[in-house]
């Protein structure tokens, strides 16, 4: 049974990927931004940096590392 749904996973993914590719390359749709968060750049401040890393460090410190 769940060598049936593996081929049957791997036939639908193959199938949408090459639905994918067709309708990008008839530019019926615009191909996917490649890159972090779906192409969309994050950008941090300085201080918006150091405020995660003192939040890690205190979370990180409750811990006990053996």
């Amino acid at each position: 049974m769940e060598i049936i749904l593996v081929v049957v996973g791997f036939v639908l993914m193959i199938s949408f990927t090459g639905l994918y590719l067709y309708l990008v390359e008839t530019k019926r749709i615009k191909p996917m931004p490649l890159g972090r968060h779906g192409g969309f750049e994050v950008r941090y401040t300085e201080e918006q940096y150091r405020k995660f890393d003192k939040k890690y460090k205190e979370e990180n410190e409750t811990w006990i590392f053996t």
